[in-house]
This record gives C-alpha cells, structure tokens and sequence, in this order.
C-alpha cells in the first residue's frame, strides 16, 4: 500500500486540519432530558481501550454514553447476521469486509446508513475507497490500520545461538524450525482456539499464488478455476500440516490462547510469533524485560517462498445501522473519531500497534525494527481474501477445517474441496452470474 497521497488527497488534508470535522450540536447535550447511549456491536479484538477513550471523550463533550456489546469472534458473525435479519442490530456495528466482500456480507444498502454526504469521506485513501463503497454509496467508516501487515517477529538472540539465518524460502523456514526445536524452544507460537489465527499464513500470501499462477484470481472470481484444482494451494496447506504434524507450533497448540503469546514470546519459550507489524513493540509494552526494541527481528511469511509484504484493504469496518433511532448522534460520532487529534491518538494507544490509517493527512508510525522490515521487503500485493470472492465470509469455518486436518480428520485436499464448496453455496446465494 502505497503511503504517497495524491496531489488532491494532500490539497483536502489542508482544509482538514485548518477546520474542525465535528459537526457539534447533533449529538444530544448531556443537559438533555433524555441522554442517548449508543451500542456498539463488534468481535473480540475488534475495539481496543483506546477506541473506548476516544468514546469517553465524545460522552464528556455530548452526554451521549456508549453500550458495548463485545461477543467471541468464533460467534460475532453469526450473530450478526441473526440481528440483522432480526431488524435488532445495533447502532453500530462491526464487520470485517473487503471489496469483494461488502455487498454481500452487509447488503449495506438494506442495513447501514448512507455516509456518503459525510465531510470525511473525501479524506478517505483511495485505495479503501472500494472497501466502503456499494453502488456509488460509502457505507462505513474505516477506521483501521491501514499499515497493517502480518509478519513473523522473532527472538534475535534464540537465531544468533543457534547461528539461523533470516528465512526468505519454506526450506529455510523449515530448517530454522527443526533447529529451535531440537533446542528445547517452541519454534512458533501458535493458537488454533482463537478458531482464526491459524488461517493467517494459508490467507495472506495472496500476491505469492498470483505469481506461482498468473490470473489465478480473475479464474476463482469468474468460478473458471477452483482451490482444489489450483496445486499451490494444495502445497500451502500441506506445508501448514507439516510443521504442525513436526511439532513446530509448538506441544500446545491447539489449546494455547492467542494473549499468552506475549508471555511465551517475553520468556523465550516460543522463538517466533505471526502477528501485526507493531508486535515486538506491544510485547515490550507489556513484558518491559523482553526490550529493548532490538532485541526483536521481523521476516515475512516464507510459505510457498513467499517474499510480499501483504496488504490488506479491508477490515473490521464501522458502519451505522440504518434502523438506529440516533443516527444524527452516530452521524456525529463518526465524524468526531476522525478529527487529526483523536486519530493521531488512536495510532499513539493502540495496543495492536498500527502504523497508519487511511485518511488523508493523519500520522503515521513505524519504529525501527518495522522500517527496516518495509525496506527490505516492500508491500507486494493484496492478501487472498482481499482478492477472491466469498473467502473472507468462511474464515471462521476454514479454521475449523485446518483444525480438523491438524487432528487427522481432513486432509489438505479435503480442506480446499470445503472450502470450494461453500464458495459455490455463497455464490448461488448471491444469485452470482459465474456461478450459473
């Protein structure tokens, strides 16, 4: 993703920062009668505490007070859906879409507010423009990293001991693992119980298929190609079930929670993790004995021989519910959350460590350790889901399937002929012409 703005992008950043966004007086006043609390609906990791300062401070200044209704993200979706089809869904939700994946995920145009009119929509990168766009309409608001890039952090002190090289192929990568194990370490840090994580490095590496396989994503969009007729998605699984089957995620991987990965991480028990770019520094964060910084290294995904830096255009977006009774408030809250002063607060305090956000004129971070990562290896291309129709929507479920094949139940093939299956289901339910 480029961090370059255009000419008028750059031109409209001015006005902004010369002008308060927040039309003030929408919101009702704390003084009012009646105060308005706004809910929120949203996975588990999708709102972080400073998502929750940023409200307070919107309640100090309109009286408007906040409900969070925060559910596991192994149930978030589908519950959602039940809301929304319910016609009970709350002033605001969260959903995790795409430009291939917004209309058919959300049917914004039944379900949220038209923020179309919004001032900060003109500040938006042109690159998540079609995250956030139906049919000419804009439905939600992005406030998400937009330098958001899952890499591999590792312990530099675990690799110079053992004398391992950087990996920048799967033999590496591979070798690497066998040594830190036969050390007694934890090659990788792993946590199929989140029910999503482990569908990270079979997603990510989306530029890497398109290289092996040219237009292979114009042939999964127009239904002229499959997964399990594709052989590299059929090599990236089989190399997921090989270290999983050689013990380098480590002895509990299956059971391990995704927050104990700071401590395994801080403690040397584990000697790589794949998380968000601002990893190392959230670990040091909380684990002050695991810095400094440069203690800690950063590689991109090496499955398949990966070299990309992913890119993701898409998250969990904000979108308002078009059934609300406060919309003028949600209207306001929205605008109020991306005013320069509480955006360069949310890169500053978000623990999850983003770099950037795509508006037009807002900060960006990048430590040490990460610049030298987007030196070395500049941002490829557009990860998988980003990319190919109805993947996204069955993330949870892939999990499940990588799940199965992990304990023997499904085989690598068996995981791509699911996975093909549901994108038909998803297809014919979208009455999608390729499909036909």
């Amino acid at each position: 993703m480029k961090r370059t703005l255009p000419i008028l992008m750059i031109v409209a950043a001015a006005v902004w920062c010369g002008q308060s966004l927040w039309a003030g007086g929408n919101a009702e006043s704390s003084s009012s009668s009646q105060p308005v609390t706004l809910s929120v609906s949203a996975s588990q990791g999708w709102i972080d505490q400073v998502d929750k300062d940023i409200a307070a401070l919107y309640t100090a200044k309109t009286g408007v007070q906040f409900d969070w209704q925060i559910l596991p993200a192994n149930q978030y979706i589908t519950v959602l859906h039940t809301k929304l089809n319910a016609g009970e869904e709350a002033d605001i939700f969260l959903d995790q879409v795409s430009p291939v994946t917004l209309k058919g995920e959300v049917d914004p145009a039944k379900n949220a507010i038209d923020l179309s009119d919004q001032p900060w929509v003109a500040r938006v990168d042109p690159l998540w423009k079609p995250a956030i766009t139906v049919d000419g309409k804009v439905y939600a608001l992005p406030m998400w990293n937009s330098g958001l890039h899952w890499v591999y952090t590792y312990n530099k002190a675990i690799f110079a001991k053992l004398n391992l090289p950087v990996p920048t192929s799967y033999a590496e990568f591979k070798s690497d693992a066998a040594a830190i194990k036969a050390s007694g370490i934890d090659p990788i840090y792993e946590a199929v119980s989140a029910g999503w994580h482990h569908v990270l490095p079979f997603a990510e590496i989306g530029a890497q298929y398109e290289k092996l396989d040219p237009g292979i994503t114009e042939k999964l969009n127009n239904n002229t190609a499959t997964f399990a007729g594709t052989p590299e998605f059929l090599q990236a699984v089989t190399e997921i079930q090989e270290f999983a089957k050689l013990g380098y995620f480590g002895a509990n991987y299956l059971s391990n929670s995704l927050d104990n990965s700071y401590q395994a991480m801080a403690t040397g028990k584990a000697a790589m993790y794949l998380g968000p770019m601002g990893y190392a520094a959230d670990l040091i964060n909380r684990y002050p004995n695991a810095g400094p910084l440069d203690n800690w290294g950063i590689f991109v995904e090496p499955w398949l021989n990966n070299q990309y830096m992913d890119v993701s255009v898409g998250g969990p977006l904000r979108f308002g519910y078009i059934k609300s009774p406060h919309k003028k408030q949600v209207l306001d809250y929205f605008a109020f959350s991306v005013q320069p002063d509480n955006l360069k607060t949310w890169l500053d305090k978000n623990t999850t460590g983003p770099l950037s956000v795509p508006f037009a004129g807002a900060p960006a971070n990048a430590n040490s350790i990460e610049q030298v990562a987007l030196k070395r290896w500049p941002e490829g291309g557009v990860v998988l889901q980003h990319r190919v129709k109805y993947v996204d929507p069955q993330w949870m479920q892939i999990g499940k399937d990588l799940e199965s094949m992990f304990v023997g139940t499904m085989t690598p093939m068996d995981v791509l002929k699911s996975i093909d299956k549901r994108r038909a289901e998803q297809a014919n339910l979208q009455s999608d012409p390729s499909w036909k």
